[in-house]
């Protein structure tokens, strides 16, 4: 015989009966973890108020084998988005990615859509139908992460990516790589996002490696102009060196890269912890600077997948020396700094005190003194003790976010001068480092100087280099010390040459090196002298140091090769 109850008293004994199903799975029996306990707890407060999702759950596989740390976040972010809108959980539960058993990465696009669901209900709903997230791959986890993070800005900026004629059948998988990008764009620059949006105005390249430690790794290089094909090696070398480096697998199986101007003011390329983006002058391979600079450039930013939530000057500086080294290994070049000197303050210390943005002038001295400090480091230890130490800060840091990152918070630093002083500072030479460096109680190294005299003949163009000074403008009377207040720029190292040719003009390429009473050689580069029938001398000038310029003394020196052809020195005075 059936009884009746009044409805409000079926559903209760229906939930009720749902939650004594929860609690007769057999791995409760076995004694549960605090992962399961936690899932347990999750599940009955699913099956009081969305008694159909808890069904759901109940029936997949993965659930009654016992619950990992990875499946109790999931099905806590499955709580929370049916608390926030149950169709849009609904829909989570059904897709068969969830269905079959969820990895970390498909955890965290889980996290993205209760991100988003707590504030706008029905767009989640809207993005968790769509055809990009019913079976995932790389460049689909990186859209809806992109998507969660562009959630921080308001309703308005995902509506930008909704209204796009091209996605009025939603993100699709040839979506994905754009969409991936446009938590970078919106920020930085909105307007672009209508021209990515449209296929037939981008042109996508792909390529997928295997990684010794990572596995699988998908390179995506996305631009609306046609760039350098070498582009995607120098990207690929970069990502397989970095891996090699770091001897961790890289942090993600999908790197992004866009190549326009999308970037924060004043920077030449940026890593948002999502993807990558540089000028599109630097996809290019044609022997200018920006050419030259485009495998350094790369690699930095390669390297910031590993370092980054971390004190800034922790992160410039490792990936600043992590460019340095990849490049080293391609070039042969020496490992060195590749920053000015930092002209607003000495110490690491007195910059963290500044709290500087990104924005603010003294943010520059992050990428100086951050990898003075790691370069400097790298010369004490050697190669294979120095990157020893590395793997623990960094494994230091990465310990740190996957605790405090697995529900999407945001905390942090979790890296500073005491982490970097555990990793580095058991040795007398690791100590000394970090006390010259972070307060400055350890002096400086002095600088290795030419001392030979000068030969200042120019054989290639029959003359000779007449004088070499220093000035403060183009036709400004030579300096030796000037405050760094007289300076409105970089100062100007003038050569004065002579020469006697006949027929065409000749050229002389001569290379210039600077240097810093920090102990640091920190630019070297080439330029050519021209020499020209008619005329027996002429004039060369060169921006040198630092602008502002940094207090201290400078040395520079002229090379015709092995030779030194001229020299100046000069000194700033705060």
């Amino acid at each position: 015989m059936l009884h009746s109850y009044p409805n409000g008293a079926y559903l209760a004994r229906s939930r009720r009966d749902l939650a004594e199903s929860i609690l007769e799975t057999s791995w409760i029996a076995d004694g549960v973890a605090a992962s399961e306990s936690a899932a347990v707890k999750e599940m009955v407060n699913i099956a009081a108020s969305h008694p159909s999702i808890a069904k759901s759950v109940l029936d997949f596989d993965w659930y009654g084998d016992g619950i990992s740390e990875v499946e109790s976040r999931a099905i806590s972010h499955l709580a929370a988005i049916a608390d926030a809108d149950e169709p849009t959980a609904e829909i989570v539960a059904s897709l068969a990615w969830f269905v079959d058993g969820v990895s970390e990465p498909e955890v965290n696009v889980v996290r993205d859509v209760r991100r988003i669901s707590q504030d706008y209900g029905p767009v989640a709903r809207r993005i968790v139908a769509m055809p990009f997230l019913a079976a995932l791959e790389p460049a689909d986890i990186a859209a809806m992460q992109s998507l969660a993070e562009m959630e921080y800005f308001g309703k308005r900026a995902l509506d930008l990516v909704w209204t796009h004629y091209s996605l009025s059948e939603g993100i699709t998988d040839a979506h994905s790589p754009v969409v991936a990008m446009l938590y970078g764009v919106y920020k930085n620059n909105p307007a672009l996002m209508d021209t990515l949006l449209d296929l037939g105005q981008t042109i996508v390249e792909s390529r997928t490696i295997i990684l010794p430690l990572t596995g699988s790794v998908d390179l995506t290089i996305i631009r609306t102009r046609p760039g350098a094909a070498r582009s995607m090696d120098l990207l690929e070398r970069a990502v397989r060196t970095a891996e090699r480096l770091m001897d961790e697998p890289l942090p993600t199986r999908y790197v992004g890269l866009l190549y326009e101007n999308a970037i924060p003011h004043g920077f030449l390329g940026f890593n948002n912890g999502l993807n990558m983006t540089m000028l599109p002058r630097f996809d290019v391979d044609d022997g200018t600077w920006e050419a030259q600079f485009s495998p350094f450039g790369l690699a930095h930013e390669v390297a910031h997948y590993y370092w980054e939530g971390n004190a800034n000057w922790i992160d410039e500086g490792a990936s600043e020396l992590m460019a340095s080294v990849i490049e080293s290994e391609w070039t042969g070049a020496p490992v060195g700094v590749a920053n000015d000197p930092c002209p607003y303050v000495r110490t690491i210390s007195t910059l963290s005190a500044l709290h500087s943005s990104i924005y603010a002038p003294a943010f520059t001295c992050n990428y100086s003194l951050g990898e003075r400090l790691f370069v400097d480091m790298y010369g004490a230890l050697g190669h294979d003790a120095f990157w020893e130490r590395m793997r623990q800060l960094y494994q230091a840091s990465a310990a740190y976010h996957a605790y405090h990152h697995a529900d999407g918070g945001r905390m942090g630093p979790p890296a500073g001068i005491e982490e970097v002083r555990e990793a580095f500072g058991r040795e007398v030479a690791g100590t000394a480092v970090i006390a010259r460096w972070y307060d400055g109680t350890v002096p400086y190294e002095p600088p290795r100087l030419d001392t030979r005299p000068a030969d200042p003949s120019l054989p290639d163009i029959n003359g000779r280099i007449d004088s070499a000074y220093i000035t403060l403008s183009e036709d400004g009377p030579p300096v030796s010390t000037f405050p760094a207040g007289d300076a409105t720029g970089y100062p100007l190292l003038i050569l004065e040459y002579s020469y006697r040719i006949t027929g065409p003009p000749r050229e002389t390429t001569l290379e210039i090196v600077e240097l810093y009473e920090d102990g640091f050689e920190f630019r070297r580069r080439q330029f050519t002298m021209t020499a020209e029938y008619a005329y027996i001398g002429d004039a060369y000038g060169l921006l040198v140091g630092s602008n502002p310029p940094a207090p201290g003394h400078y040395w520079i020196y002229v090379y015709d090769g092995d030779r030194k052809v001229a020299e100046a020195e000069f000194e700033v005075t705060p």
